[in-house]
């Protein structure tokens, strides 16, 4: 297209602009090898036609013979930018899919523990769900129970007697089965 612009106007320094326009469109490939073929058929159409038809690139019948050198050096000069800011990208664009990555897997493995975790729960659930059921006057014989046991520790004796204390001892023995165990 640069080429077809240059030709068109008959080798006018302006349309030269083109060329390194279209350069940095090719370098949001991010992909150097772009850059370095579009670079390489700026240079060989500069100096084809500089040799065999020169008012069409350069404006003039009989330019310098190194002239295509210097507009194939300006490309070069832009190119080492667009593929150093082509390498720095694709760099960072690996650097943040490898976070992201990281990210993902633990995810995954924070919503497998909130699924284990979740069917536990359910399951231990269930079987206090099931408790009252299986035995239905377990809850009210343990809350009646409560209910004795509860007084007699609000009571503050200031020296409890030996038998006192074992028999305290022993009601709580008895009841523990109860409140600690879910039935099964």
């Amino acid at each position: 297209m640069s080429a077809l612009l240059i030709h068109l106007t008959g080798g006018r320094i302006e349309t030269h602009f083109h060329v390194f326009g279209s350069l940095a469109f090719l370098a949001f490939y991010r992909d150097w090898r772009v850059l370095i073929s579009a670079s390489s058929i700026v240079a060989l159409d500069h100096y084809l036609r500089g040799v065999y038809w020169p008012a069409s690139v350069y404006g003039v019948l009989a330019p310098s013979w190194w002239r295509w050198l210097e507009h194939a050096g300006w490309v070069i000069f832009e190119d080492f930018f667009l593929i150093t800011a082509c390498l720095q990208g694709m760099r960072e664009m690996k650097e943040i899919a490898r976070r992201q990555a990281s990210v993902e897997a633990l995810h995954e493995n924070v919503e497998q523990q909130v699924l284990s975790r979740t069917a536990a729960l359910k399951a231990s659930e269930e079987g206090y769900e099931q408790a009252p059921r299986a035995r239905p006057g377990l809850l009210v014989q343990g809350l009646c129970l409560a209910l004795v046991l509860l007084p007699l520790d609000l009571i503050h004796v200031s020296a409890p007697g030996r038998e006192e204390r074992a028999r305290r001892g022993n009601i709580r023995r008895r009841l523990s089965p109860l409140y600690l165990h879910a039935p099964t």
